[in-house]
């Protein structure tokens, strides 16, 4: 490959090889860019090229050597009458049943009030982040053009990174361009083989399930927030291992001499909006030499009087500020810069040897786009306004006083919204929340459920309010068993209209009942 790229460039062709650590040893390739700038003869005349330097470098299709046999080729007339028509077949066939419109705000169509956007501090909106990001997209223009290992690193990465573990109070931080996927290029450096051993709450959400799945190592999911199961499946993991042959790792594969046990869990679970009880998790972490990662997508800038997340919150809590200032507390803290942060991708922080081995390791740093610089810097500018510690003091407080109150307004069992649904959640400070239906309000099954719930979204849709249905992949088995409501509680909404919204619902179910 390395000489087909030097033939290619001594005919004015500029390409990549691709080879190894980013391929097997044996699968180096060349990758090619083409551009819509290109006119069809460039096209045709760089594809002559290559099918020619191919030939001349013994790696085309048709010939393993130098001087292939062409007089004993098929002409091309009949190869082509050999080639057999390609039907495109619709992607959905024609008598699927339709499927739910898909609504897309705008800010001509934005309702006036606003229940399911994960915007927990209001800074999603910021006139700040847009006016600095159209600076950038002046300087820098609009994507990266390429992996940062490439040449899609920009001094704009490598701030929000520095920002980013100042932040956090970690020694380092690696920025991702995908929320949904950061976790699966955290997990997969760490735990690698066979003999690996990754323990995880069985409700963390399906992008996390995504990653462990992809992972060799063994898996055992633990009953949700039961500490007592998960320190029965270390005991479990220990005896196993103290028991097992010397040799084991090295017989069944490249292992290293002692496996690596990981931890994994969410701050507050986006399929419950439970927190997890983050003290006990870090003692048995300790007591059984488990590195933990936990996911603080929807933790962070929720908890803490700061809006730091989990650590933050139970330091503050029990006292014990080592969650804090240890950082081998918490190894791994996994973010998203996609909810209260109003910018796009995800991150991760920890010490700087493992934030550098995702530098080596994480796919979606090796091989996906990084994150455009003008979302690098709107991700900064909602870290000026976290650091602003009165600013951000006030917008958590703020935040804990509308979730206490929207709560309490549910739970009201003097309400017409008590009447039909149900509150979720085993924490009284966690601003997400899901209301379901009670038992036997609706006669029939969950499908007949769903209906009801889309009308009384639709219905306040149309009166002026988001309120959305929360919706989970079919394959995501720990997603409630009953569709519900979710409600997404931020400092900026204005706590009068809660008690106009949830009489609303309950007036919208009651119509959707009776049809």
């Amino acid at each position: 490959m390395s000489t087909f790229s030097r033939e290619c460039l001594r005919h004015g062709l500029a390409t990549v090889v691709v080879g190894y650590p980013a391929t097997s040893i044996l699968g180096m390739r060349v990758r090619l860019c083409i551009s819509a700038g290109f006119t069809d003869a460039e096209v045709e005349d760089v594809a002559t090229n290559l099918i020619e330097i191919g030939r001349r470098v013994s790696i085309d299709y048709n010939s393993g050597h130098p001087h292939s046999n062409e007089e004993n080729e098929a002409p091309r007339d009949e190869q082509q009458a050999q080639i057999v028509p390609f039907e495109n077949e619709p992607i959905v066939a024609d008598d699927a049943p339709a499927e739910r419109e898909i609504r897309v705000l705008s800010p001509e169509k934005m309702p006036h009030t606003i229940m399911s956007a994960f915007d927990y501090l209001g800074l999603a909106n910021s006139n700040r982040a847009v006016e600095a990001s159209v600076d950038v997209v002046t300087s820098y223009g609009v994507g990266s053009c390429g992996p940062r290992g490439f040449y899609g690193t920009t001094d704009k990465h490598m701030l929000l990174e520095s920002r980013l573990a100042k932040f956090m109070h970690s020694e380092a931080a690696i920025i991702y361009s995908y929320g949904a996927l950061t976790i699966t290029s955290v997990l997969g450096p760490y735990v690698t083989e066979p003999t690996d051993v990754i323990i995880y709450d069985e409700d963390v959400s399906m992008a996390a399930k995504i990653g462990i799945n992809m992972i060799k190592a063994r898996k055992y999911p633990f009953p949700h927030n039961n500490m007592k199961a998960l320190e029965a499946i270390m005991q479990t993991v220990q005896k196993e291992e103290a028991t097992r042959p010397k040799d084991w790792g090295k017989v069944i594969s490249f292992a290293p001499k002692y496996p690596r046990h990981l931890l994994f869990t969410e701050g507050i679970f986006i399929n419950s909006g439970d927190v997890a009880p983050l003290p006990e998790i870090v003692a048995l972490k300790k007591k059984y030499g488990f590195m933990l990662c936990v996911d603080e997508t929807h933790s962070l800038c929720t908890l803490g009087s700061t809006g730091l997340g989990i650590r933050q919150y139970y330091a503050e809590k029990t006292g014990d500020m080592s969650l804090m200032e240890d950082q081998r507390s918490v190894d791994l803290i996994v973010g998203s810069l996609e909810t209260a942060m109003g910018s796009i991708g995800g991150f991760c922080c920890g010490t700087r040897l493992m934030v550098q081995h995702q530098v080596l390791n994480g796919v979606g740093y090796v091989y996906s786009a990084s994150t455009p610089p003008y979302l690098c810097e709107a991700a900064c500018v909602a870290i000026d306004a976290l650091e602003d510690e009165n600013d951000v003091r006030s917008r958590v407080e703020k935040l804990r006083k509308n979730t206490h109150l929207l709560r309490n307004e549910c739970r009201d069992c003097n309400s017409e919204f008590f009447k039909y649904f149900d509150i979720s959640g085993n924490n009284e400070d966690s601003p997400l929340m899901f209301a379901s239906l009670r038992s036997g309000i609706v006669k029939g099954g969950v499908a007949d459920e769903l209906r009801v719930l889309e009308k009384v979204e639709d219905e306040c849709f149309n009166n002026d309010m988001a309120v959305c249905v929360a919706r989970f992949a079919e394959a995501d088995q720990s997603a409630p068993k009953h569709p519900c409501l979710r409600f997404a509680v931020s400092s900026a909404q204005n706590p009068d209209t809660y008690s106009t919204v949830l009489d609303s619902i309950a007036r919208f179910t009651a119509a959707a009942l009776k049809q």
